[in-house]
């Protein structure tokens, strides 16, 4: 029998078309004993209707209906229900391999201290169809320091700065007899800050490097859509706070942290300029020039990332993790 309960965390907003995948996925689980807390965060379409259906049919999916507030409101109202040992999150819109939990739990199960499991993970276009595979770099052993690196590192194999593809003890996410808050200042980028958070309390990770989740790439996502310019300037924000984060508690990784964060301005001077508003353009473009000649960096280095970016301005189709 099970005897390690995993508690998922799926916060759910207008996402009818897909949250019966979700859940479904969720629910054809090989390791048994789970919940799923799901949070209709005042969803006006059919999602929170679609999630009570699963409920009926699953004892172990939970749903909670509360007024539009947000990822980080739905995420913070979830973490003081959950009643696993081990937690975890997910996005309505994608979906978890039959072995997701199997995979993880055997982890805690034959470390018992370990904190928290950092995994691989697969891309999957809009009609589910898998595009990528992304195996994460196998480690042995990390304390919550370098898990930190981990997040703010860039490249194929990396863990990024995402909670979809981690799992923790939930013991490491309590602080001060609470569970540790999501900012609900940001739209973007509040995942990454939690995470930051989050780390200073972990002593020991490792690494699950065969993919737990799909994720899906979809047009109309808050990710991957052409945001608001209201919510670029929160994800700047956002991104401002992990530098800061970084300097304080992982100064070795600032540099990775200073990276995230010029790249996000010059996304923004890039979307304004698709935007046909060459002003709005020129003065995000000083802004990441700015801060980035800023920077603790040498000429060379200068240059070389100044050519980089530009580049990766024409290149990039606009992706974010």
């Amino acid at each position: 029998m099970d005897d390690l309960k995993i508690s998922l965390i799926v916060p759910a907003y207008n996402v009818e078309r897909y949250v019966g995948e979700c859940l479904q996925s969720i629910c054809s689980q090989t390791w048994q004993n789970w919940e799923a807390v799901v949070i209709d965060d005042g969803s006006s379409d059919g999602t929170g209707r679609i999630c009570d259906l699963w409920q009926e049919l699953d004892h172990r999916v939970h749903v909670y209906h509360i007024a539009n507030g947000g990822v980080s409101a739905a995420r913070n109202a979830a973490l003081k229900l959950v009643t696993g040992e081990i937690v975890g999150f997910a996005d309505a819109d994608d979906r978890l391999p039959h072995t997701a939990f199997e995979r993880i739990a055997g982890h805690f199960m034959q470390s018992p201290s370990l904190s928290a499991v950092f995994a691989g993970h697969r891309r999957m276009d809009e009609s589910g169809r898998i595009t990528e595979t992304r195996q994460g770099k196998p480690f042995a052993g990390a304390d919550g320091r370098a898990a930190a690196g981990m997040t703010l590192e860039q490249g194929r194999d990396s863990y990024l700065g995402v909670l979809w593809n981690k799992y923790f003890r939930r013991d490491c996410l309590i602080r001060d007899g609470q569970p540790a808050v999501f900012s609900t200042d940001y739209r973007i980028g509040e995942d990454q800050v939690w995470l930051l958070e989050v780390c200073r309390g972990l002593q020991s990770v490792e690494a699950e490097t065969e993919p737990v989740y799909d994720y899906r790439i979809r047009g109309g996502s808050a990710v991957h859509a052409d945001i608001s310019a209201e919510a670029r300037r929160s994800e700047i924000l956002a991104r401002r706070e992990m530098v800061e984060l970084t300097r304080r508690y992982y100064p070795e990784y600032t540099a990775a942290a200073a990276l995230k964060y010029r790249t996000c301005m010059h996304a923004a001077a890039r979307t304004e300029l698709r935007r046909m508003k060459p002003g709005a353009a020129v003065r995000a473009a000083r802004g990441y020039y700015k801060d980035a000649m800023a920077g603790q960096l040498s000429r060379k280095r200068r240059v070389k990332e100044t050519l980089f970016q530009c580049l990766y301005g024409l290149l990039s189709p606009g992706e974010k993790e």
